[in-house]
């Protein structure tokens, strides 16, 4: 199958940790080193992308930040993450991310994360957790309640 040269490949968080620990060998090894790759290819445009999204108006929200602290219901308390992390098994900032949607008064989040949706689904009094529709696919195979 021919590559779409059309098309960003993104990769997930374990085939990054897949390709940093191959482009870590060393500096006998011949290749560039992981720091140098992304000094030559994120450097730049990362800061780029999050000026793009803040001047189109996206932001993350924060309970510290006084101009949306009237975006939350209740405070953020480390112990509800925790209880998200504990009941579902998606890491501390997956949970987080739980964690400030339930106490916001946001109504739902979008993402492309798989573990924040399964993590939304495991819990019937979750808020809406926007996810692409091969995401939703896949979580029919986890037999959860509400499906």
């Amino acid at each position: 199958m021919a590559a779409d040269s059309d098309k960003d490949e993104v990769f997930n968080e374990s085939q990054l940790k897949k390709i940093k620990k191959e482009f870590s060998a060393g500096p006998h090894s011949g290749q560039k080193g992981w720091l140098e790759i992304c000094d030559l290819f994120l450097k730049g445009k990362i800061e780029l992308e999050d000026q793009a999204l803040i001047d189109r108006g996206v932001e993350y929200i924060s309970p510290h930040e006084k101009s949306q602290s009237e975006l939350f219901d209740t405070s953020l308390a480390w112990a509800n993450a925790i209880g998200i992390c504990e009941k579902t098994g998606t890491a501390f900032s997956d949970s987080m991310i739980l964690n400030a949607l339930k106490s916001s008064k946001l109504f739902f989040v979008v993402t492309l994360d798989f573990d924040i949706g399964y993590a939304a689904l495991s819990y019937l009094n979750m808020k809406e957790v926007v996810v692409p529709e091969r995401l939703f696919k896949e979580y029919k195979n986890y037999h959860f309640p509400s499906f």
